[in-house]
């Protein structure tokens, strides 16, 4: 690990011990495009990349897709979906995986969240937080109660 200013840098050879993955996948994710390391991008044989934290959280975020059983042509597709609907990825995006796809966790102005398929063209499921609805009907009732027994 270096410091650039005071900004972490990681050479490959680091980057690869921290998460267990060897420097040639690395290499090939970067190679392919579906890493870049924001510090310093290899110009040639002899030279490192040298990765930011922000890399670094990306390369685990696709390590754990992968673990998960994702392709990385799935992840390489949700990526670029991601960055089209203007995601930091993956710093700003929420992400699940069922194996068989990538989903972005998204919340409405009201109660519902959002799961969107990455994969399939937006297509998207939601779902309810139940303890927060149950919540708000014992406040509901509650406070029909007092208004009840106040007439």
């Amino acid at each position: 690990m270096k410091k650039e200013g005071k900004r972490l840098a990681f050479v490959s050879k680091e980057v690869a011990k921290l998460f267990g993955i060897t420097v040639r996948k690395l290499d090939y994710w970067v190679t392919t495009g579906l890493v870049t390391p924001s510090i310093i991008a290899s110009k040639g044989k002899g030279t490192s990349r040298v990765f930011d934290f922000k890399d670094l959280v990306q390369i685990r975020t696709i390590k754990a897709l992968i673990d998960g059983g994702m392709s990385i042509q799935k992840i390489r597709k949700s990526v670029e979906k991601l960055k089209e609907w203007g995601e930091e990825i993956p710093l700003t995006a929420r992400l699940i995986t069922d194996g068989q796809s990538i989903f972005q966790i998204v919340r409405d102005e009201k109660e519902l969240v959002h799961a969107v398929d990455t994969l399939k063209e937006g297509q998207g499921v939601f779902f309810i937080s139940i303890g927060k609805l149950k919540k708000e009907v014992e406040d509901k009732v509650i406070q029909f109660e007092k208004e009840r027994s106040a007439a």
